[in-house]
């Protein structure tokens, strides 16, 4: 409770500030910060993803205290964050011998090259951020392999990984990062294996057991992935992606009746996802429901009349009913908006063979 205590004065103290800075500027005064109390309403819209005013903060700080190296550092994190790491590098270059010593500034510089494609200057930079912060070297591990993680640089994230790893064996995150990593660098098998290794330590992972049944699903284990997904749900019943995940695996096993319901649910959660709609009007298409299917394709087209897949299914539903001037109607406006799908084209070709209009595969609608 003290703790909590503490972090919630403390957050009261930044919003203070910010609220003292905000008023100085609406009433166009000169409010005097220190250093700290600027890098603290710095961090606040930063932490909001504020960035433009993150740097305008950052301009009135260098006005006040135009010596301050932290202060330009933290300019070079917002420019990071905003994709100028050429900007960013020309500070951290400025500011390199009056922060030599800070491993942030060398995490900080090793992101702007990845940032830039130069994996080999990142490398060389994070190992010096690890030698100048030895008395926290585990959390510099950790969040070097994030940031090489967030720029797909997953190979590389592994060394960092197992280096932090090492120095805490216990620490079961670094399972997961792991498993993550080697999902992304398509060792699936090896990617379950850290899954696994790290739900034996937390069983309720709703992301642990959520990117298992995306790995099984890759491994082509259907049923172990409908297991990962159950999980996934069981513990967070409005997990939308496991949902919409079992549901496409239930989908292509042919299984629609137990897709549906899955579909249906995610509609209910995503109800603006026209890509949920289009799968229950599927899944009553395939159940020769096809007053039901029309409603959703309907609705899928209204919702997004630019979705060529919705009027594909409108298409269907007509020939179905051998309605084959609507169905032409339909696929004609389907192949418009998604001219390269060849598979409308041949649906088209199909329904003017049987009409005797073979050859008209065009055509305004």
């Amino acid at each position: 409770m003290e703790e909590d205590r503490f972090f919630s004065e403390e957050d009261d103290e930044v919003t203070e500030l910010v609220k003292r800075y905000e008023a100085a500027k609406a009433n166009r005064s000169t409010n005097f910060f220190d250093i700290s109390d600027f890098e603290s309403i710095i961090d606040y819209y930063i932490e909001i993803f504020n960035f433009n005013k993150a740097l305008e903060v950052i301009v009135q700080a260098t006005k006040q205290h135009p010596q301050s190296s932290t202060i330009q550092l933290k300019k070079a994190y917002v420019l990071v964050e905003r994709g100028q790491p050429l900007k960013s590098m020309k500070i951290l270059r400025d500011i390199e011998v009056l922060e030599s010593g800070n491993p942030e500034f060398y995490i900080m510089k090793g992101t702007a090259y990845s940032l830039m494609g130069d994996i080999t200057k990142a490398l060389k930079s994070y190992n010096k951020a690890v030698e100048s912060g030895i008395d926290n070297e585990e959390e510099i591990l950790y969040g070097i392999a994030l940031s090489l993680q967030h720029q797909n640089f997953f190979k590389e994230s592994v060394i960092f990984l197992e280096r932090a790893k090492h120095l805490n064996p216990g620490n079961n995150r670094y399972l997961y990062e792991l498993g993550f990593a080697y999902e992304k660098m398509g060792n699936s098998e090896k990617s379950v294996k850290l899954y696994l290794r790290y739900l034996d330590e937390d069983p309720f992972s709703e992301n642990a057991w959520y990117r298992l049944g995306i790995v099984y699903n890759k491994l082509g284990r259907k049923k172990a992935a409908l297991e990962a997904f159950d999980f996934t749900i069981a513990i967070n019943d409005e997990n939308s992606l496991a949902i919409f995940n079992k549901a496409n695996i239930l989908s292509d096993m042919d299984k629609y009746k137990e897709a549906l319901i899955e579909y249906l649910n995610y509609a209910e959660i995503e109800y603006e996802s026209v890509d949920g709609i289009i799968a229950v009007a599927y899944c009553y298409e395939k159940l020769s429901e096809y007053d039901l299917a029309e409603e959703y394709y309907r609705k899928a087209v209204s919702e997004e009349p630019e979705y060529a897949e919705g009027w594909s299914g409108l298409a269907g539903i007509a020939y179905e009913r051998d309605n084959f001037k609507e169905s032409i109607f339909y696929i004609k406006r389907a192949i418009k908006l998604d001219s390269d799908n060849s598979e409308y084209r041949i649906f088209l070709a199909q329904v003017l063979d049987l009409t005797g209009e073979a050859g008209d595969s065009g055509g305004e609608v």
